[in-house]
């Protein structure tokens, strides 16, 4: 696998429900995350950083989406 940069893009729909089953939150998230050729010498390795990279800035993204939830919630 060739490529000096490697880039991925995830977009994750999130469904939290309560205990009833009924869905308190609904959330699409995209997240993109680009491992540069400096952090790993071959290609394969950077792509599968991206990826780890792309889904950890995803549920990120979704923690603090909560967390504004909540706060507004106070």
């Amino acid at each position: 696998m060739m490529g000096l940069n490697m880039s991925v893009t995830s977009t994750v729909r999130y469904e939290l429900e309560n205990q009833d089953g009924d869905v308190v939150d609904e959330e699409t998230i995209t997240a993109r995350h680009t491992t540069r050729l400096g952090e790993h010498l071959y290609g394969v390795e950077r792509l599968r950083l991206a990826n780890e990279g792309s889904i950890r800035d995803n549920i990120q993204q979704y923690l603090e989406h909560l967390q504004h939830r909540l706060e507004a919630m106070h």
